[in-house]
C-alpha cells in the first residue's frame, strides 16, 4: 500500500512499478549492508604482509598469454628483444638465490636449457604489491 501513490495509475502499469521499486530497495539495502560491511573491516580482503618484504604476488592467476602470442603481438618493441634469454637469465638467478643489484647475470645456453616454460604461457596476476 505505501507504494501505491508512487505508481502509474494504469491497470497493466501499476504492478511493474511496485515491482521495480522493490527490486530498487532491496539493491539500496544490499549496498548500505555492503557499506557497513566494509567500513568495520576495510582490509578484511587485503592480504597482509611484512614492511621488510621486497614484494608480494597473488598466488592465482587466471589470465594467460601464450608467449609465442605475445611475442608476435610485441615485435616492434624494443623491450622484447631477446625476451627468452633474458627471461631464463632472470629466472635463473631468482631460482639459484642471486640477488638482484641491478646487474644481468648471463648464463650459458645449457643453463639456459635447464628452464622450461610449461605449456608456453605468461601468467598476467591481478596483484602485484
Amino acid at each position: 500500500k505505501r507504494r501505491y501513490p508512487r505508481t502509474s495509475k494504469k491497470k497493466n502499469q501499476m504492478i511493474a512499478s511496485i515491482a521495480s521499486q522493490e527490486a530498487l530497495e532491496r539493491f539500496v539495502e544490499k549496498v548500505i549492508a555492503a557499506r557497513a560491511a566494509h567500513q568495520q573491516n576495510p582490509r578484511a580482503r587485503r592480504v597482509r604482509m611484512s614492511p621488510s618484504d621486497h614484494h608480494s604476488i597473488a598466488k592465482y592467476a587466471r589470465a594467460t598469454d601464450d608467449l609465442t602470442v605475445w611475442l608476435s603481438e610485441h615485435q616492434d618493441d624494443p623491450a622484447v628483444e631477446d625476451f627468452i634469454p633474458r627471461l631464463k637469465d632472470h629466472l635463473l638467478a631468482r631460482i639459484r638465490g642471486i640477488t638482484y643489484d641491478g646487474d644481468e647475470h648471463d648464463f650459458s645456453d645449457a643453463d639456459r636449457a635447464s628452464v622450461l616454460i610449461t605449456d608456453n604461457k605468461l601468467f598476467r596476476h591481478s596483484i602485484l604489491r
